[in-house]
């Protein structure tokens, strides 16, 4: 009889061991998916955390940089007693940070009565950040002025052979003057796109050399940031 139950109690065993074996697989994939979705959910926040956030205000319209090459053109007007003319203006800058600048220009200036007139000039600017894309700058440097008049031809009289007084026409050369001075002005530079920008400047202009007058000069330009 004993040997009848310890039977039937193993075959009991046998048969429920292949269910509980389906029941415990059952809840090792659930616990998987449990701890799979838990990863998944911390991977999405983690990213989310990470992700910059977008700024709400606009790009500024302009980065134009002071550092760096720039160069330049321009007109130019010059005062001065009796010596008022106007003239154009090359430029090459080197920005040596957002705040210095040296700048060297050439002015040649059209002028009744002169070969050439030409100004070369050799300055530093200090640039303050006023508003967007507007910069003031202060400057001063060295100048160099270098002028010569026209060539003039003129009727020189004369005496010929049989002692008569005859005119004829000779050619002088003009004369070739330089001297050199300082500059003191002031500008104002705005960017119109990242690399292109518009100056106006006015300077005064005084000279270490006897019989030069001071000049008083205007100039306007285009600047381009290469």
């Amino acid at each position: 009889m004993k040997t009848i139950k310890l039977f039937a109690f193993l075959m009991a065993m046998v048969i429920a061991m292949p269910a509980a074996a389906q029941q415990v697989k059952v809840l090792g994939k659930s616990g998987n998916t449990s701890t799979a979705t838990t990863k998944k959910a911390t991977t999405a926040t983690a990213k989310k955390s990470a992700a910059p956030k977008q700024s709400s205000s606009a790009s500024h319209s302009s980065d134009y940089s002071i550092e760096g090459w720039q160069g330049g053109a321009g007109i130019m007007y010059q005062i001065a007693d009796n010596f008022n003319a106007f003239g154009l203006h090359a430029r090459l800058m080197y920005g040596i940070n957002e705040e210095m600048r040296l700048s060297i220009m050439d002015e040649f200036y059209f002028k009744d009565g002169l070969s050439y007139l030409d100004n070369l000039d050799f300055d530093f600017h200090y640039l303050f950040n006023v508003a967007d894309n507007i910069h003031v700058y202060p400057f001063g440097g060295a100048t160099i002025q270098l002028s010569k008049s026209k060539d003039v031809t003129m009727s020189v009289p004369d005496i010929d052979n049989n002692g008569n007084i005859i005119y004829t026409n000779q050619t002088f050369g003009g004369e070739s003057m330089s001297a050199f001075g300082l500059n003191l002005g002031c500008g104002v530079q705005y960017a119109i796109t990242d690399q292109v920008a518009i100056c106006a400047e006015a300077k005064y202009r005084f000279y270490f050399k006897e019989n030069y007058k001071g000049q008083f000069v205007l100039g306007a330009g285009v600047v381009y940031h290469f």
